[in-house]
Protein backbone atom coordinates (compact mmCIF):
# COMPACT_ATOMS: atom_id res chain seq x y z
CA UNK A 1 0.00 0.00 0.00
CA UNK A 2 0.78 3.57 -0.64
CA UNK A 3 1.91 5.51 2.33
CA UNK A 4 -0.34 8.70 1.46
CA UNK A 5 -3.18 5.93 0.73
CA UNK A 6 -2.65 4.65 4.29
CA UNK A 7 -2.50 7.47 6.02
CA UNK A 8 -5.72 8.63 4.33
CA UNK A 9 -7.37 5.58 4.89
CA UNK A 10 -6.82 5.79 8.89
CA UNK A 11 -7.47 9.46 8.47
CA UNK A 12 -10.92 8.33 7.30
CA UNK A 13 -11.29 5.71 10.05
CA UNK A 14 -10.89 8.48 12.97
CA UNK A 15 -13.08 11.05 10.76
CA UNK A 16 -10.20 13.15 10.53
CA UNK A 17 -9.02 15.20 7.26
CA UNK A 18 -5.60 13.55 6.14
CA UNK A 19 -4.51 17.35 4.67
CA UNK A 20 -4.49 17.98 8.31
CA UNK A 21 -2.12 15.28 9.39
CA UNK A 22 0.58 15.02 6.75
CA UNK A 23 3.16 15.08 9.62
CA UNK A 24 2.76 11.52 10.37
CA UNK A 25 3.30 10.75 6.96
CA UNK A 26 6.86 10.09 7.62
CA UNK A 27 5.76 7.14 10.18
CA UNK A 28 3.39 6.20 7.48
CA UNK A 29 5.85 5.08 5.23
CA UNK A 30 8.15 3.28 7.58
CA UNK A 31 5.01 1.13 8.28
CA UNK A 32 4.66 0.72 4.97
CA UNK A 33 8.52 -0.90 3.70
CA UNK A 34 9.70 -1.43 7.33
CA UNK A 35 10.23 -4.98 8.77
CA UNK A 36 6.78 -6.49 9.61
CA UNK A 37 7.52 -6.69 13.26
CA UNK A 38 7.99 -2.99 12.96
CA UNK A 39 5.17 -2.28 10.55
CA UNK A 40 2.65 -3.42 13.32
CA UNK A 41 3.94 -1.58 15.76
CA UNK A 42 4.03 1.89 13.41
CA UNK A 43 0.83 1.03 12.72
CA UNK A 44 -0.72 1.17 15.89
CA UNK A 45 1.36 4.34 16.80
CA UNK A 46 -0.59 6.11 13.93
CA UNK A 47 -3.70 4.85 15.06
CA UNK A 48 -3.42 5.83 18.77
CA UNK A 49 -1.84 9.29 17.35
CA UNK A 50 -4.69 9.98 15.06
CA UNK A 51 -7.39 8.32 17.61
CA UNK A 52 -6.18 11.08 19.87
CA UNK A 53 -6.14 14.04 17.40
CA UNK A 54 -9.94 12.65 16.77
CA UNK A 55 -10.65 12.78 20.56
CA UNK A 56 -9.28 16.48 20.79
CA UNK A 57 -11.11 17.97 17.88
CA UNK A 58 -14.14 16.34 19.89
CA UNK A 59 -12.85 18.49 23.12
CA UNK A 60 -12.31 15.06 24.96
CA UNK A 61 -8.45 13.97 25.95
CA UNK A 62 -6.92 13.80 28.75
CA UNK A 63 -3.71 15.81 30.01
CA UNK A 64 -1.33 13.61 29.50
CA UNK A 65 -2.10 12.83 25.22
CA UNK A 66 -0.06 15.78 24.69
CA UNK A 67 2.96 14.71 25.59
CA UNK A 68 2.52 11.74 24.05
CA UNK A 69 1.38 13.22 20.87
CA UNK A 70 4.31 15.39 20.70
CA UNK A 71 6.66 12.01 21.70
CA UNK A 72 5.08 10.29 18.81
CA UNK A 73 6.07 13.29 16.68
CA UNK A 74 9.86 13.27 17.90
CA UNK A 75 9.97 9.82 17.15
CA UNK A 76 8.59 10.36 13.51
CA UNK A 77 11.45 13.29 12.45
CA UNK A 78 13.82 10.98 14.41
CA UNK A 79 12.55 7.61 11.64
CA UNK A 80 12.19 9.83 8.42
CA UNK A 81 16.25 10.90 8.60
CA UNK A 82 17.21 7.42 9.41
CA UNK A 83 18.00 4.26 7.67
CA UNK A 84 18.69 0.50 9.25
CA UNK A 85 22.22 0.75 8.03
CA UNK A 86 22.86 3.98 10.15
CA UNK A 87 22.77 1.76 13.25
CA UNK A 88 20.48 2.07 16.23
CA UNK A 89 18.92 5.80 17.29
CA UNK A 90 20.04 6.83 20.53
CA UNK A 91 18.71 9.90 22.13
CA UNK A 92 21.00 12.32 23.60
CA UNK A 93 19.80 14.51 27.11
CA UNK A 94 18.16 17.13 24.99
CA UNK A 95 15.68 14.58 23.88
CA UNK A 96 17.60 14.67 19.72
CA UNK A 97 18.11 11.77 18.30
CA UNK A 98 21.75 10.75 17.48
CA UNK A 99 22.83 7.65 15.52
CA UNK A 100 24.98 5.08 17.35
CA UNK A 101 28.48 5.96 15.27
CA UNK A 102 27.71 9.78 15.28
Amino acid sequence: MDPHDLLAELCRRHGLERAEHIDLLPLAERAVVGPLEDRERLLVLLGEALALRARKELGVLPAAASVDEGLLLAVARALHGWAAEDGPLQFRGDGNPETAGD
